[in-house]
């Protein structure tokens, strides 16, 4: 509705309001009645009600009118971009060898304001699309393709937020329900988690088992997960030791928490101050779970000849979340040695078995982009993924750390 019908509307509804008013005030005996200067007051009121809202009405309505054109503009610009870019391909496919550099140059500088540009489009697209009070097709089918390849690309928390709108049109399509869930899941949004389950079972009948297993974890991780938001501000000013790992697919740092695993911090700095993962492969890595480095033999059998006692059940042990590093531990005689997993999603099984030594606090989109080496099968047992390339450590180095030697204590192979 047009802001000045929905204007004219709300002020027919207030004078009729006013009339009802005075009606009553004439038939009703006065003793029951308001007196004649309270009964204006309310008349008064109740017109400015009328006024003010359908002023808030005009402005709702011009803020979403707003958004589209905002959205429409914004996509235009993204078309445009994507023109830019196939033009680019084409010259690119007929240039001469001096002039490749140059359009690789300007191809990277399009594909990167076109990549801004597209998220800014996602952002607009869902807030116009959960501000609208119709199912918009062109909006939702953008939304969908966006959240999908923003799970690709291991970016859960923007998957979950596109989810979350999109369910605002679709709150009964559980297939939505449960890739928004396990996106939240991945993301370490366990409120989230829990608040949709919450609301698909408020308006389902049936059951699921795979959301209430979600929740579960959910659940359980919520106040984990609050211990190690609290411990992250207290340590904001604790000049924790850092690694600065460089590979072939870009730069990671790890933050390593000594007050938690002291003995496997001096561990891995030492290994990396003796230069021991020199030309090491990121060996087993799995979309959506891990990557796991740090075998001399690039197979998962090997580790330096002395090892140290697992860390993993102390009291104050930390949590595996998105982003943790975690030493591997040999469920044999709980020992840990030079291998360790970077997480890309909460791994609420690894809390026990192997001992979390720190966190990716810069490049996790590096480690969401490392090849894949590994998948499971139908019976889900791992297995290789034929001619992967996996990528490799460039070089690897301890960026800062305390004043004290870093040499662990040891126990024999």
């Amino acid at each position: 509705m047009p802001p000045t019908q929905a204007a004219a509307e709300q002020i027919k509804i207030s004078v009729r309001t006013c009339c009802l008013l005075i009606f009553v005030r004439k038939i009703m005996p006065i003793q029951r009645l308001v007196s004649l200067r309270a009964l204006h007051k309310w008349c008064v009121v109740a017109i400015m009600a009328g006024v003010f809202s359908c002023i808030a009405v005009g402005f709702i309505q011009q803020a979403h009118c707003q958004q589209r054109t905002d959205f429409d503009q914004t996509l235009q610009a993204w078309k445009d971009k994507l023109k830019e870019l196939a033009v680019l391909q084409r010259e690119f496919n007929v240039c001469e060898e001096h002039e490749a550099d140059d359009i690789r140059k300007r191809w990277r500088a399009t594909k990167a304001e076109g990549d801004r540009i597209g998220q800014q489009l996602v952002k607009i697209g869902a807030d116009v699309y959960e501000a609208s009070n119709i199912d918009n097709q062109e909006i939702k089918q953008l939304l969908e393709w966006a959240a999908k390849q923003r799970y690709a690309e291991g970016q859960y928390r923007e998957t979950a937020m596109i989810g979350h709108s999109l369910l605002r049109h679709d709150p009964q399509n559980f297939p939505l329900v449960f890739d928004t869930v396990r996106a939240a899941f991945f993301a370490n949004e366990f409120d989230l988690v829990v608040k949709l389950i919450d609301d698909w079972q408020s308006r389902s009948a049936g059951e699921s088992p795979e959301l209430q297993t979600l929740s579960n974890l959910a659940t359980a991780y919520q106040s984990e997960w609050q211990r190690e938001l609290e411990l992250r501000e207290k340590e904001k000013n604790a000049d924790l030791p850092q690694l600065e790992l460089v590979t072939s697919k870009g730069k990671i740092v790890i933050e390593l928490f000594e007050e938690q695993a002291p003995n496997s911090v001096n561990s891995l700095v030492h290994l990396v101050e003796t230069d021991f993962f020199k030309n090491m492969t990121f060996f087993e890595v799995f979309e959506h779970q891990y990557a796991l480095t740090g075998c001399p033999f690039n197979n998962g059998s090997g580790g330096p000849d002395m090892g140290i006692l697992s860390e993993g059940n102390l009291p104050n042990a930390r949590k595996h979340f998105r982003g943790t590093v975690s030493l591997r531990v040999n469920p044999q005689d709980q020992s840990a040695r030079s291998q360790f997993y970077l997480l890309k999603i909460p791994m609420p099984d690894f809390d026990q078995q192997h001992v979390v030594v720190g966190r990716v606090i810069e490049g996790m989109d590096v480690v969401d982009s490392l090849t894949a080496t590994h998948k499971l099968d139908r019976k889900l047992n791992p297995v290789p993924i034929q001619d992967a390339a996996p990528d490799h450590f460039i070089s690897i180095k301890v960026l800062k750390k305390r004043d004290h030697e870093y040499r662990p204590e040891v126990i024999g192979r």
